[in-house]
């Protein structure tokens, strides 16, 4: 906790929007509540502009990224029954927020990253129609979006290559591929994901390796075998790699436990081990002939700090986002 009156990603660093709602989240995942939830919703309060959209941190602008996750960190404190934030936060909180991303769309096309911002972002796209479906999974289903020209902007800003990028005239790779295709499947509309786009993913897989790349013939890695996954299995399309996807991940992981970005790497992230369960789990491999649960619980405690914190690496000092993904490892 910080000065600021939120969470900070490090001890003694500044508050942060994303740190605070990662720690909540944290919090959830222990089953338990915050010391300082009274604090945070403070903090929320501090981030929030007049025209409903929130930032990062205090001194910040907002951004449509930013409001998603204000309002992502609004839910979880409202799920306090001891806690009031209506008290704290106005009432018109939700309805100025969603207020607020609905003007960053530009008409006939995607969401810009702010009021400021003239050119529409895949990943602003995203965090926009992520939100509603966020919402409708809380039981909130009041709130109707403008989509049209969303399908013309995800066309504008595939690449030659057939892989998608965040804005045209950049450079597509498999997560942003990956993120289209599960906003297809958001807005059940495939009718941008041809056979090209499929191909697309079907190269950035490695018959050598059996990992995915961020692009074709690139060198394949934990992280977009992750993402490759996850495209694969938002269009249904069938697993058939997927014990040698496993075998790949499990030659990720490092003599100590945890995984690396790549096989036979020497330096093992939590970031990268998240990753790599998350791969398991996806395709059903997560037992005992790809993953020695035993070894990955004796890394996480080799990790974790004297004060029950982790970071990234045996390298790396404790974070919040560090910590939160390794109780997600953990469950």
């Amino acid at each position: 906790i910080s000065s600021g009156s939120g969470y900070a990603e490090v001890r003694g660093g500044k508050a942060e929007l994303l740190a605070s709602l990662k720690t909540i989240q944290t919090y959830s995942l222990l089953n338990s509540i915050s010391p300082y939830a009274i604090n945070v919703t403070q903090y929320l309060k501090s981030l929030t502009f007049l025209n409903g959209g929130i930032s990062s941190l205090i001194g910040k602008s907002p951004t449509t990224g930013f409001t998603t996750r204000g309002i992502q960190l609004y839910l979880e404190l409202k799920k306090y029954n001891t806690l009031d934030v209506d008290t704290i936060i106005p009432v018109s909180f939700l309805d100025n927020a969603i207020n607020y991303i609905k003007g960053n769309k530009k008409p006939l096309s995607g969401y810009t990253s702010s009021d400021r911002d003239s050119t529409p972002e895949l990943i602003s796209t995203f965090f926009a129609v992520q939100i509603i479906k966020y919402l409708e999974d809380s039981g909130i289903n009041s709130y109707k979006f403008d989509f049209d020209g969303i399908y013309d902007f995800i066309l504008n800003i595939e690449q030659p290559s057939f892989g998608f990028a965040d804005s045209p005239g950049e450079n597509g790779d498999l997560s942003y591929t990956s993120m289209v295709i599960i906003l297809s499947q958001i807005l059940n509309n495939d009718s941008w994901i041809n056979s090209d786009v499929s191909k697309f993913i079907e190269d950035s897989f490695s018959i050598q390796d059996s990992g995915f790349g961020y692009k074709p013939d690139a060198s394949p890695r934990v992280k977009y075998t992750y993402y490759g996954i996850r495209a694969l299995r938002a269009r249904s399309n069938p697993l058939s790699q997927s014990s040698a996807i496993a075998n790949f991940i499990s030659k990720s992981r490092t003599l100590d436990g945890g995984f690396g970005q790549f096989p036979n790497a020497q330096l093992a992230y939590l970031s990268h081990t998240y990753w790599a369960i998350s791969s398991l789990n996806l395709i059903g491999k997560l037992n005992l002939n790809n993953i020695n649960v035993n070894d990955v619980l004796f890394w996480l405690s080799f990790l974790r700090k004297d004060n029950g914190t982790y970071g990234n690496s045996r390298l790396s000092d404790p974070s919040i986002i560090s910590t939160y993904r390794a109780l997600q490892v953990k469950t």
